[in-house]
């Protein structure tokens, strides 16, 4: 067998025996183009998680002119105060109450958690904001021993609510197939508006204060001497 054959049997019977990853063959190593081409793409998918990422923590892109978070916002309402059990008494009201960003997305959100229909969501504002509004009114003097009741708050109102949280990147329309029949919008958060509801309404723990036991001491004892 002349040096040639031997050697092609030689590299054949260790590829064989011993196979690595740098037994390859010649049409099979990449070009510096498609070495390239797949560095190219190893830094998009790299941008993509990085812009996934920002999506789930961050308001998109645009918006730092918008109000959000602890910007105060009025909110217009009407509503009617009585003497329980006596209807004679009832007079109606026209007020202004001044809430958050955030204490209004807090109290709507989790409306949406598995997406909500616009008018159920709407329906969900008007019970939040009839809370913020008792709470602001209740211990008024010249509330004292009435019930409020009544709430209601402009339509318009609550359309720019809805817009601005879409701006923000809070909540989005839900793109989830439905019935031909069913032509009602739907409304769903945004990984981004479900992080900010965990950390509006999640539960933070108390910490606890712990107090080590106090030493005592008393005289000594003959006895304890010894």
């Amino acid at each position: 067998m002349d040096l040639k054959s031997k050697v092609i049997v030689g590299l054949t019977s260790t590829v064989k025996r011993h196979p690595a990853v740098g037994w390859v063959r010649a049409s099979e190593v990449p070009s510096g183009t498609r070495l390239m081409d797949i560095l190219a793409l190893k830094d998009r998918v790299s941008e993509l998680e990085g812009q996934l990422e920002r999506n789930r923590t961050e308001p998109p892109p645009g918006t730092e002119d918008l109000q959000r978070g602890e910007d105060l916002l009025p909110i217009l309402c009407t509503f009617t105060a009585r003497v329980p059990g006596d209807f004679l008494s009832s007079l109606k009201y026209k007020a202004k109450i001044n809430s958050t960003w955030n204490d209004i997305f807090a109290g709507v959100a989790p409306a949406m958690i598995n997406e909500s229909a616009n008018a159920d969501l709407r329906r969900v504002f008007k019970s939040h904001l009839s809370q913020l509004a008792t709470d602001e009114f209740k211990d008024n003097k010249d509330f004292q021993h009435k019930e409020l009741r009544d709430f209601a708050f402009p339509d318009h109102q609550i359309d720019t609510f809805i817009v601005q949280f879409r701006a923000l990147g809070l909540i989005q329309e839900s793109d989830r197939r439905r019935s031909i029949k069913d032509t009602a919008t739907y409304w769903a958060l945004t990984p981004y508006g479900d992080r900010l509801m965990v950390q509006l309404r999640a539960v933070r723990r108390t910490p606890i204060e712990h107090k080590r036991a106090e030493g005592t001491a008393q005289p000594a004892t003959s006895d304890d001497a010894a």
